[in-house]
């Protein structure tokens, strides 16, 4: 950790045996900051190419229950070992089916 903490240093005080080093070092060392609003502005065209969207076909529903009402569900499925997922999907199914027209 140390070597590398010094050769970063040594790229910013160069010793004399490195000319670019120190001619690197000179040039930011006069060079002047310009905040961006004193910056000059130039003209460009800026164009936006609509991006075609579709509207989502599916949805998500989630919601949380006790354990033991999950266990007792999937019980009378008959199928205790099913996962969260397929108990919310069969009985979300089982509901469109004798509850909506």
């Amino acid at each position: 950790m140390a070597r590398t903490v010094l050769s970063e240093l040594a790229k910013w005080y160069p010793t004399d045996k490195d000319d670019e080093a120190i001619v690197q070092r000179e040039i930011f060392l006069n060079s002047k900051s310009t905040p961006v609003t004193q910056l000059p502005r130039e003209e460009s065209l800026f164009r936006v190419t609509p991006v075609k969207t579709t509207k989502p076909t599916d949805t998500n529903i989630t919601y949380r229950k006790p354990i033991e009402i999950d266990k007792k569900v999937k019980k009378t499925i008959g199928r205790p070992y099913m996962t969260n997922k397929e108990v919310g999907e069969y009985t979300f199914q089982y509901f469109v089916d004798k509850e909506c027209e």
